[in-house]
């Protein structure tokens, strides 16, 4: 009956070596099928990073030398346009206090195509040139 028992303890322990064979087995497969597959997630996940961050260089570079043109023509074509706006604006004060004063028509500068009134058609209209110059541009 001691032999009985010897055997049967020991097929008990042979049988939960086995099965701890095959648990420990089982664990080893499925920890490498898995890392296996978080290391490709995590090579597509850095692939979809650097894709990401490569169109986001891009396009910061595109919107910098954008700008820079912009500011390259533009800039000084606002300035322009500011300085002859002021001379407009000087120049239509000037007419009114003239309306005020004289007559416009019987004054020597507007009534004849001479200097004063070149200049003032010059004046008036050059914002409007320089504003369509900015339009023409952008």
């Amino acid at each position: 009956m001691i032999e009985d028992n010897t055997s049967i303890l020991s097929g008990v322990k042979v049988l939960t070596t086995l099965i701890g064979a095959l648990v420990t087995i089982s664990v080893a497969f499925w920890n490498y099928f898995t890392s296996r597959k978080n290391l490709m997630d995590i090579e597509k996940l850095k692939h979809d990073l650097s894709e990401s961050k490569s169109l986001k260089d891009a396009r910061r570079e595109y919107e910098f030398e954008a700008r820079k043109r912009l500011y390259q023509e533009y800039e000084p074509l606002l300035f322009q346009l500011t300085e002859t706006s002021e001379n407009a604006l000087n120049r239509v004060q000037s007419l009114a206090r003239s309306s005020k004063n004289i007559d416009l028509e019987n004054n020597e500068g507007l009534s004849k195509f001479e200097y004063y009134a070149i200049s003032t058609i010059y004046n008036l209209f050059a914002p409007l040139a320089i504003f369509h110059m900015m339009q023409k541009n952008l």
